[in-house]
């Protein structure tokens, strides 16, 4: 079913990122929490299991754990979707406007051009730290 309201992107990016989780589990062991660890971890099977061609369908759903991830460690609350997922914004406290899908595709677009996602993500906690 399409996604049409922040309530369902919510839904939905939670179930794809459990999904990821244990499919991440069965296949090499790897726990996946939402916490920085995690992006870290990410990151590395991304850059080895797809080096420099990520399927989308891939990076989609690693961004969608980066959302999951957002919205447990730092309170962040999906505010508007769009047809496209990597258009899906979430407001990051106090309010920081982040795509967290289509960040995860522009970081392996752009590779080593803009911060890693762990940068990324302290660089979010600090905002919503108020430092």
């Amino acid at each position: 079913d399409p996604v049409r309201t922040a309530a369902q992107a919510h839904v939905a990016t939670t179930r794809v990122a459990r999904a990821l989780a244990r499919d991440r589990r069965l296949a090499d062991g790897t726990t996946l929490k939402t916490d920085p660890i995690a992006l870290e971890a990410m990151q590395r099977h991304l850059r080895r299991r797809f080096g420099e061609e990520p399927r989308d369908q891939e990076l989609l759903r690693h961004g969608a754990l980066f959302g999951e991830i957002l919205a447990r460690a730092l309170g962040a609350r999906w505010e508007s979707v769009a047809d496209e997922p990597a258009s899906w914004v979430m407001i990051v406290p106090p309010s920081v406007r982040v795509a967290p899908i289509g960040r995860v595709m522009r970081f392996f677009e752009h590779r080593h051009r803009k911060s890693d996602l762990v940068a990324f993500y302290f660089e979010l906690e600090k905002s919503a730290r108020g430092r």
